[in-house]
């Protein structure tokens, strides 16, 4: 005759009953994940959509037609002959500025922040982490409360009314230090990921 232990049934164990919950999960996709990432396409690219189809019509058909619907190639030559005559063709300047100063912009930030984050990483030093939380600091500030001691810097030096005064605010980085400093924390040999903030 069977015992009550014999008769009671085996125990279920947490992990067993984890794993089969997660398998019946598995079987039914979780359309969230979907519709989220649906939802910012959707707020990202139609307002760049809406500036492209713009281009394309006429003053009227803006403000009466469709707004994601295509005007005319017509309107989309006019419009641009508008864009280009704008003061003697001005915009062709002004997307070579920027490009140029994005770009000088661009290479200083790689020549200061690539050895910087280098040093940070593998070599010990007197203020090592003081200039780690210093360059957390910075990051963390708005650029709002920059504004006033960058001017005063650039005006001290001279450089107000020249192309240094647009380059140089955008050119040392503490984001690009921080994050060559993590990169050469992580893929470097013999080099670990030191605390910032202990």
């Amino acid at each position: 005759m069977p015992t009550d232990l014999e008769r009671r049934p085996a125990p279920v164990h947490a992990p067993a009953l984890a794993g089969t919950r997660a398998r019946r999960r598995r079987g039914v996709p979780n359309p969230l994940p979907g519709v989220v990432l649906t939802l910012f396409v959707l707020f990202f690219v139609l307002p760049v959509l809406w500036l492209v189809l713009a281009a394309t019509k006429t003053d009227d058909e803006l403000a009466r037609g469709h707004p994601l619907s295509f005007g005319s190639w017509q309107a989309l030559h006019a419009n641009w002959d508008a864009l280009t005559a704008y003061q003697g063709n001005a915009i062709f300047g002004w997307l070579g500025n920027s490009a140029l100063y994005s770009f000088l912009a661009l290479v200083i930030t790689l020549c200061v922040a690539v050895p910087a984050g280098y040093a940070l990483a593998t070599a010990e030093f007197r203020g090592r982490h003081t200039l780690l939380v210093a360059t957390l600091v910075v990051m963390l500030m708005p650029n709002a409360t920059l504004v006033v001691p960058l001017f005063l810097e650039i005006n001290t030096v001279g450089l107000i009314g020249t192309m240094w005064s647009i380059i140089l605010p955008y050119a040392f980085y503490p984001f690009g230090v921080y994050l060559t400093y993590i990169y050469f924390s992580t893929a470097l040999p013999n080099v670990g990921v030191y605390a910032v903030i202990m």
